[in-house]
Formats: structure tokens, sequence, C-alpha cells
């Protein structure tokens, strides 16, 4: 997959430029089976095969620097889910990246916001309240957390907010490091998608 592809493309008369970042938002969504960011399809519909990870090398991005991913998919409660692992030059790059994602999921139509506690994080003792993660509904689809730690941001996709919950216990980090999943910075003009 290349991408820092910005060719630009035409569907129904608009003109729609590809940027790279969204390439890499987009891989999570079509590993997975689901179609979250195009919006196309039913989780109750069978996936296709996907292999269980795929890797990107690291790439530079106008905007966001240095970016590298890892996609794997993975099985929670006998369903498709998926983890997108996007490793950015600077935590500062991160913070960017993590933005852009949300603020492009959140144009989607069918995207509803809503705030939980999640469970401790990997390594950490059992406490009473997690910390909140901002989680998306996709109508008809699933559920989505974007979460950000240090240099580090997750994407993590599953068919129910329990396998989500699965996900972000298994994946996230216990590090010195807070878990954010709310946008901690604006995305600059130049990158905001037009609609």
């Amino acid at each position: 997959m290349n991408m820092t592809t910005t060719q630009p493309q035409r569907y129904g008369g608009r003109r729609v430029v590809a940027h790279g970042l969204l390439t890499v938002c987009a891989l999570l969504v079509e590993l997975a089976g689901y179609c979250f960011v195009l919006g196309v399809g039913r989780l109750d519909a069978a996936p296709p095969p996907a292999p269980p990870s795929a890797a990107n090398p690291p790439v530079r991005l106008r905007g966001y620097g240095v970016v590298a991913g890892t996609f794997t998919a993975t099985e929670i409660d006998g369903q498709s889910a998926g983890v997108l692992r996007i490793v950015c030059e600077n935590p500062e790059k991160a913070k960017l990246v993590h933005a852009k994602y949300l603020s492009d999921l959140q144009l989607l139509p069918g995207v509803e916001r809503t705030e939980r506690g999640a469970g401790p994080r990997r390594g950490e003792a059992p406490r009473s309240s997690g910390t909140p993660l901002s989680f998306y509904a996709v109508k008809d689809q699933g559920f989505v957390v974007a979460a950000r730690s240090g240099a580090t941001v997750w994407i993590l996709a599953s068919p129910t907010v329990a396998g989500l919950e699965k996900l972000v216990d298994q994946n996230l980090p216990a590090s010195t490091d807070p878990v954010v999943s709310a946008p901690e910075v604006s995305v600059p003009m130049f990158l905001v998608s037009s609609q």
C-alpha cells in the first residue's frame, strides 16, 4: 500500500484528493472486513478473509511527519475485530494524527460519540473507575475507539461495545504516559477535509 498517494480522483463530478493518513486509517476498515470509514456493508455479512496482521513501513507524510502502522485482525467473542497501531515521530505529531482521524470519523453519517469508563489498562491493578474513553458508535456496523499515548495512536474496532472494551484492555499500554481519547490539538486548515 502506498501511503503517500496524493493523486486527484473524480467521484460523481467531485474532485477528491486521497491523503496518505486517510489511507492508513482506511486500512483498519478494509482488513477487519468492516466498512466504518466508507460506510458500506454490514457486520452481519461474512467478512472477507483478512491477514492476521499487516505492517506499513515508516513513511513521511506532509504535516504528520514520519508515521508507521501495524494492523492486526483479531477475534473477540467469535466476531472479527481489528487494531491499528500508528507510531509517529513524536507525541506532538501523534496528537495531530489522532485529532485528524477523529475529525474525519465524525464527518461520516451515522457516527455518534459516547464516553465510557474503561477497565484497567494492561499491567495495572484493577481500580474502581478506569480512564474515561470516547467510543464512537457507527450505525448498523459497530464501535470504534481512537486513543493516543505518547507517540502512538491506536484505532480499535469491534462489532460490540463489550468487544471494544476487551480490545482496549488488551492493547492500550500501562505506562507513565496517559491514554487520551479526546482530540488535544486543532487540525490545521491545510489538513482539513473538505466536503
